[in-house]
């Protein structure tokens, strides 16, 4: 992953993903008016509750989205998450039409959610 200098980065990610696409109900698009295009993920109840107890031991902490064994994007977890999160970055919206179309059929590699 490159930061905003062009400077290889490397990160470490934990082992067990807290959440894969086998956690997720739906997701869809959709265009936020602040932040441009974002996928909003809904999670099965125990995707859910993955989410939730992870999130709340992780405020404040570092997890990173990975597609097909890349690191696409890293966050903030701002509060606790239960049913539903919203991704958004500099992503366009093919490429997360293309990311829900997968994880709505439930094919590909696992996308998972992993503790930076």
């Amino acid at each position: 992953h490159n930061d905003d200098t062009g400077t290889d980065l490397q990160y470490c990610l934990a082992d067990d993903p807290i959440v894969t696409e086998n956690d997720v109900a739906s997701a869809e698009v959709y265009l936020d008016p602040s932040n441009g295009p974002g996928l909003r993920l809904r999670f099965t109840p125990e995707g859910s509750e993955k989410m939730y107890k992870a999130t709340l031991r992780l405020v404040g902490e570092q997890v990173g989205v990975v597609v097909d064994g890349e690191l696409k994007l890293k966050t903030i977890i701002m509060e606790p998450l239960r049913g539903e999160a919203v991704i958004v970055g500099q992503f366009k919206a093919d490429e997360l039409s293309n990311w829900a179309d997968r994880l709505n059929a439930r094919s590909g590699a696992q996308q998972p959610l992993h503790k930076l």
